[in-house]
């Protein structure tokens, strides 16, 4: 069972169902028996009464099996995720239609946003983000996007645009809902748009809030940005992770490092972002899946 790119385009995904693909196609008309008995009975213990339907296209090899409730399909991913290799998947490729964890983008308007901030905002909406690495264009330059692996929080989505400071980032993933070209929120087009963006209600702009601004990163309200705790704490720790540098030789690649007094070592990314960020209650606007 191979899983890595599989992925059901976003206007065809249901919820509680699978998507099951047989590589020889000759004889797929011939092995709908094979997926209900074999795969799901025997390997995934699934009783036929819990197979709410099968969508099955013979001249692609595709069985899209869709289940009566979440509590099956989330027994049938299970069994699959810790029998990977068993003989009885041999042929087939099966995956969730929603996968668990799909690919994040964010993009940040200034490459001297501390990453470490992007990735405080955008776990407030995962439950497990984990950051996969820095595009690079052709030529090897970095282009100021974040690529991660994230698990949302169930019935919402990161937004599409948020502000640090003064600067603004974007967020992109596949199957993203329509969202407003102004003030980026999801729910409403352009031509409607009379969003806040400061409290969040849909009642008045936020040049006529009444609310006391509120921080771009922790979300918290009675201070800015600037002056956030969350990068107070951020400082500090970047300020411990300086190294003197008599504990570095010279290296060839990098000529003689006496010239500089101190060498800065940032860490550039997680394993799992989501364990890394500080756990704090946070108050924003869940956004309806679907």
């Amino acid at each position: 069972m191979d899983t890595g790119e599989d992925i059901v385009p976003a206007f065809a995904r249901i919820k509680n169902s699978i998507r099951i693909i047989a590589e020889d196609v000759s004889t797929a008309d011939k092995k709908l028996s094979f997926v209900v008995n074999v795969i799901l009975g025997e390997f995934g213990r699934v009783q036929k009464e819990e197979i709410l339907a099968i969508q099955d296209y013979p001249k692609r090899g595709v069985f899209d099996v869709t289940f009566t409730g979440e509590g099956i399909f989330s027994s049938v991913l299970q069994i699959l995720a810790d029998n990977k290799k068993d003989p009885r998947l041999t042929g087939y490729r099966i995956f969730p239609h929603v996968p668990e964890e799909i690919i994040l983008v964010a993009k940040s308007y200034s490459p001297l946003v501390p990453q470490r901030e992007i990735d405080l905002v955008l776990s407030k909406y995962c439950d497990k983000l984990t950051f996969s690495g820095k595009i690079l264009n052709e030529l090897g330059i970095w282009t100021s996007k974040y690529k991660y692996k994230a698990k949302f929080k169930k019935g919402v989505y990161p937004p599409a645009r948020f502000r640090l400071g003064n600067v603004n980032l974007d967020c992109h993933f596949n199957g993203m809902p329509i969202f407003c070209r102004k003030c980026r929120a999801y729910g409403h087009s352009m031509e409607d748009c009379n969003s806040c963006t400061n409290c969040g209600e849909l009642s008045h702009a936020v040049k006529d809030c009444l609310q006391a601004k509120k921080c771009f990163l922790c979300f918290q309200f009675g201070h800015l940005y600037a002056s956030c705790p969350m990068r107070e704490k951020q400082e500090n720790r970047e300020e411990e992770m300086v190294v003197p540098m008599e504990h570095f030789a010279a290296s060839p690649d990098l000529g003689d490092l006496s010239a500089s007094p101190n060498l800065v070592i940032f860490s550039d990314g997680f394993s799992d972002v989501s364990s890394q960020c500080s756990q704090k209650k946070v108050e924003f606007i869940p956004v309806e899946q679907g």
